[in-house]
């Protein structure tokens, strides 16, 4: 991790450079520490690994997390409105990855996985293609704010407009309760069918 912090450029330019920052190589350092965490935990011995744990939390929160927060936050808040023109909003899955296999009339398996940090679904990617039987692709899309389960859930389906009741954290699509499984494979099941 202290290699991958050494030679990692944390500045935030605009956005849509900071989401390529990531994605090309920053998302390296996320992966060495919940690896390293892991076999700390694995390795079961907590006085022994006290001062290595302690070294690279602090290392990890206070070289990446702090200045690439600020960073972040910087750029955020010049936005007018949460988009980018380099990458695609979360509200466009379903029109850009399912519905072009629908026209074709095949069939599209999607595993939807919540909170599933970029990191590890690219970690995920490199073993499926090392696995020497398939084929796997990472693409980037602007996730909807704020960033929680029923409305993550509910801008992944078809529909024009999403409305958040935030009384009772629920999330409609056009008009239609989107919370909980059996409304959202109704949603999708009505958009398949018409």
């Amino acid at each position: 991790m202290r290699e991958l912090l050494a030679t990692a450029e944390l500045s935030v330019d605009s956005v849509a450079i900071g989401i390529r920052r990531y994605t090309s190589s920053w998302w390296r350092i996320d992966m060495a520490y919940r690896r390293c965490i892991w076999h700390l935990l694995r390795y079961n011995q907590v006085q022994l690994m006290e001062q290595i744990s302690g070294w690279v939390g602090k290392t990890y929160v206070n070289n990446y997390l702090l200045p690439l927060t600020d960073r972040w936050g910087d750029q955020v808040s010049r936005l007018g409105a949460w988009s980018s023109e380099d990458y695609p909003s979360q509200r466009r899955f379903y029109d850009i990855y399912v519905k072009p296999f629908l026209a074709r009339d095949q069939k599209v398996f999607v595993i939807i996985s919540d909170g599933l940090r970029f990191e590890a679904a690219a970690e995920f990617a490199q073993r499926l293609r090392a696995a020497n039987r398939w084929t796997a692709e990472l693409e980037v899309m602007l996730g909807v704010l704020p960033s929680y389960t029923q409305l993550g859930m509910a801008a992944l389906l078809p529909g024009r407009q999403l409305a958040v009741d935030a009384t009772a954290a629920t999330v409609a699509v056009d008009g239609r309760s989107a919370t909980g499984t059996a409304n959202r494979a109704q949603i999708l099941s009505q958009a398949c069918a018409g």
